[in-house]
């Protein structure tokens, strides 16, 4: 592995785990604050329209700036707002506005950092780097949540903003040492004239197949969001079980995610971007079975199942972003995936949460089952009809480029 390769999963786990920390320490620091549970919810909306308004500037942001340097800036500016805020007395607002800034931040920096990725990794390097990348993922989503618990809940939120100023100041040296991709000027001015979201959306619906596959990536990543708040009362209706059960859930869901990213990286072959499609409608129907399951040991095997298969996906469409999607529009592509799987995601998770308290948690997870196959048939459906399209368009070259020889012949 190249060093540069290291230094860019180093740099992933330290801005993935500072996201998913802080995200609870901001949570559980609310709740310290007030006591009440409906407040936690103030956290969702706070962080929804600063990465909403990322997710629209990213294009032009990257552009300006380079990839490497947004990354480098964005970081920078979360080293100053936390220790600035250790600084302020500890209130509802403040936690409220350091939390809606930090998503903001954090969705600059994530896309940054995909971008940056997509365009220093070669070609034989894109799924081994996805692979791992995603296996760090899913053991951050079991670890990192925690952490933040622990340190607001035996240090404070003031001392645990400062730990997350200094983690960022750590950072720096690393994010400095990324070597830089020279692009030729009449690149740069391209990118900056094309980036904007109305020419990445054009860019998109020129690519069927990839647009495919990132709308349903961001359907799954949405539904797996709004799964997460339901498995607590779900494990409750469906077994009688209690919060300790949905943890066990969680940390196997993770488990099968390591597993998946470690066969995706063994078997390329096998795991390849026309059978994305087909995977997405598979995981919706395990999905649907574990709704369905009565069984506790069964239920735990099929959440296992669907840790992997939801890494298998996220490592498919990695790859066919980097590969496919020109770079002045990936940092909007990858901005709006990041999007899905966070802020919008977690909003939606709210109000499927008011569904599920009005109906039941096992039915709007089953919905959200059988929304998930309808999303894969859809995929399925799409790249039959794009490789027809391509089926008719090929054979006609051969015979257009015999037609001037076959004239000059004659002549």
């Amino acid at each position: 592995m190249r060093r540069e390769i290291r230094q860019l999963l180093a740099a992933d786990i330290f801005v993935r785990l500072s996201g998913l920390a802080y995200y609870t320490v901001f949570t559980a620091g609310i709740y310290q604050l007030t006591g009440r549970t409906a407040d936690v919810g103030l956290i969702g909306a706070a962080t929804l329209l600063p990465a909403l308004l990322m997710v629209l500037t990213a294009g032009r942001l990257t552009a300006r700036l380079t990839a490497r340097r947004t990354l480098i800036v964005f970081n920078a500016a979360r080293v100053v707002l936390f220790a600035g805020a250790a600084l302020l007395p500890v209130n509802t607002m403040t936690v409220l506005v350091v939390a809606a800034l930090n998503s903001l931040i954090h969705q600059a920096v994530l896309t940054a950092k995909r971008t940056f990725d997509a365009e220093v990794l070669l070609e034989r390097e894109r799924t081994p780097y996805n692979a791992k990348r995603t296996m760090a993922g899913n053991v951050l989503l079991i670890v990192a949540p925690p952490l933040g618990g622990v340190a607001v809940t035996m240090l404070g939120l003031t001392w645990s903003l400062v730990i997350g100023a200094l983690l960022g100041a750590a950072l720096m040296p690393l994010l400095a040492g990324l070597k830089s991709v020279p692009a030729a000027p009449h690149e740069e001015q391209e990118e900056e004239a094309a980036a904007s979201v109305t020419a990445s959306l054009r860019h998109l619906f020129g690519m069927p197949q990839v647009l495919s596959m990132v709308t349903t990536y961001c359907l799954v990543v949405i539904i797996l969001e709004v799964e997460s708040p339901l498995m607590f009362p779900f494990a409750e209706q469906a077994y009688g079980l209690d919060g300790s059960f949905t943890g066990l859930l969680l940390g196997l869901g993770g488990l099968g995610g390591i597993v998946g990213a470690l066969l995706t990286q063994r078997y390329p072959r096998v795991f390849s971007e026309s059978s994305l499609s087909w995977m997405i409608v598979f995981d919706g129907l395990v999905f649907f079975a574990f709704t369905q399951a009565d069984s506790v040991l069964v239920a735990c095997a099929l959440f296992t199942l669907l840790g992997a298969m939801g890494s298998v996906s996220i490592v498919l469409v990695e790859g066919a972003v980097q590969a496919h999607v020109a770079p002045a529009h990936r940092p909007f592509v990858f901005s709006t995936m990041q999007f899905a799987g966070g802020a919008g995601g977690a909003a939606l998770g709210v109000v499927a949460a008011y569904i599920a308290h009005a109906t039941s948690a096992k039915s709007v997870l089953a919905w959200c089952a059988l929304i998930e196959v309808v999303a894969g048939l859809v995929c399925a459906l799409v790249w039959q009809l794009a490789r027809k399209r391509e089926a008719r368009v090929t054979p006609a070259v051969p015979v257009a480029a015999e037609v001037p020889e076959s004239r000059h012949t004659k002549a």
